[in-house]
């Protein structure tokens, strides 16, 4: 399905799809091959194209902290 992007505008594939009453395959979108860094967008936000998703999910991943592993031996 051709969507367009939230942030730039710019037209691009969807690959999602749901799932069909006849059990059809389910296809899924390029996006769930990128890093799960939780949301990356504002609620009222619907998808992001390649680009805009892949700069949000870099500077989602920035701000997360890291909390090292402390030894208690």
């Amino acid at each position: 399905m051709q969507k367009n992007c939230s942030n730039c505008g710019k037209d691009f594939h969807c690959g999602a799809t749901s799932g069909a009453a006849d059990g059809t395959e389910v296809l899924s979108c390029w996006c769930t091959e990128l890093p799960h860094v939780g949301v990356v967008g504002e609620p009222d936000q619907d998808c992001l194209c390649p680009e805009c998703l892949g700069e949000a999910i870099e500077k989602r991943a920035s701000q997360v902290s890291v909390i090292p592993i402390r030894s208690y031996s």
